[in-house]
């Protein structure tokens, strides 16, 4: 079972190409803005943008009276949630969800302390792009990860990665 829940986590950072909005104020229509920009920088570059841009569109901040962390916007059916780690949400309180302009109430509905993972109930946060939860994805060695956070005191910080393998007990790495 925690083999599961840890790739239910992981599932969110394998991020959809297809949620990233490649619009931009001069180009209307996204298929041919896609198709020129993969023409130019490479079909490669451009789903690691569109991964880059959705995993930032879905970062959120989980904020208590003492301390904050990171999170992620998910939709999974038609409810919105945050995944975060256990040790962000370590009390049974309501915590801040912020976005840039916007802030909710997130309320723990799920804790696993072995495999440091948390879900927050929360309202549709109207300036961020939910990820969608894919079941199906299974993931392998070689699979591209990005996650976006506030970790410290940056302001926002992405990190792009591959999965490299899973360890003796199942748990990737």
């Amino acid at each position: 079972m925690k083999i599961k829940k840890m790739l239910f986590f992981l599932s969110l950072l394998l991020v959809n190409p297809t949620v990233a909005d490649t619009t931009s104020p001069l180009i209307t229509d996204k298929t041919e803005t896609t198709e020129l920009t993969s023409q130019l920088i490479g079909a490669e570059e451009v789903a690691a943008s569109r991964q880059y841009s959705a995993s930032r569109a879905a970062a959120v901040k989980v904020t208590s009276n003492t301390g904050h962390g990171s999170g992620t916007y998910v939709k999974v059916g038609r409810k919105f949630g945050i995944l975060t780690a256990a040790h962000v949400v370590n009390e049974d309180i309501p915590y801040r969800i912020s976005s840039g302009t916007s802030e909710v109430i997130g309320i723990v509905i799920w804790r696993d302390n072995d495999n440091d993972l948390a879900f927050l109930s929360v309202p549709e946060i109207e300036n961020r792009n939910a990820l969608r939860i894919d079941e199906s994805s299974e993931l392998k060695p070689g699979d591209d990860l990005t996650y976006s956070g506030f970790p410290g005191s940056y302001d926002m910080l992405t990190v792009a990665c591959s999965m490299s393998g899973f360890n003796w007990d199942g748990k990737i790495i």
